[in-house]
């Protein structure tokens, strides 16, 4: 009799791309999973709730960060950074909330960087049929500002159809 191959679901967060999907794990090499998944070497276990941990990158505060994210909890916690999986309290079981309503709990933020971009006077004097071309001569860099984008993360079937969220 073949020998059913047992696997667990998790949810892979990406707050950079604003997304959150089912994902299956393989019970067997656990670990390693979760590490191909995050893209990480070395991981982390968050305690969110009490049915509810994220592994995560150990390192995510000591490199770059493309996006974070938040998760309502009892009292004060920070915001967890990059790409997490989201497993069941126990670290060997489903999560405890369905994939829609665990998306509806939680916050993507992401990094934009505006660039503050001075036009010179001359571009208004221009009829508008001269000013396309001039617009590239006559517009310059002169800084850049940071804000930062928050948004539901959409959520992504199996078939990668999105479902809902803010694109």
């Amino acid at each position: 009799m073949p020998s059913a191959c047992l696997t667990l679901s998790g949810y892979l967060i990406d707050p950079a791309a604003a997304t959150i999907r089912a994902v299956e794990l393989d019970p067997t090499h656990f670990h390693r999973t979760l590490r191909r998944l995050i893209g990480c070497d070395d991981m982390e276990r968050v305690h969110l709730d009490d049915a509810h941990v994220a592994y995560c990158d150990s390192r995510r505060t000591t490199e770059p960060v493309t996006g974070f994210w938040t998760f309502p909890a009892r009292g004060s916690r920070p915001p967890i950074a990059g790409r997490a999986v989201i497993v069941g309290n126990n670290g060997a079981s489903t999560p405890g909330l369905p994939l829609r309503i665990f998306a509806a709990t939680i916050t993507a933020y992401r990094p934009v960087i505006i660039p503050d971009a001075l036009a010179l006077a001359r571009l208004a004097e221009l009829h508008v049929t001269e000013q396309y071309g001039a617009f590239r001569r006559q517009v310059r860099i002169d800084g850049f500002q940071l804000e930062i984008e928050r948004h539901r993360p959409l959520t992504i079937d199996d078939d990668g159809r999105k479902l809902d969220g803010p694109f």
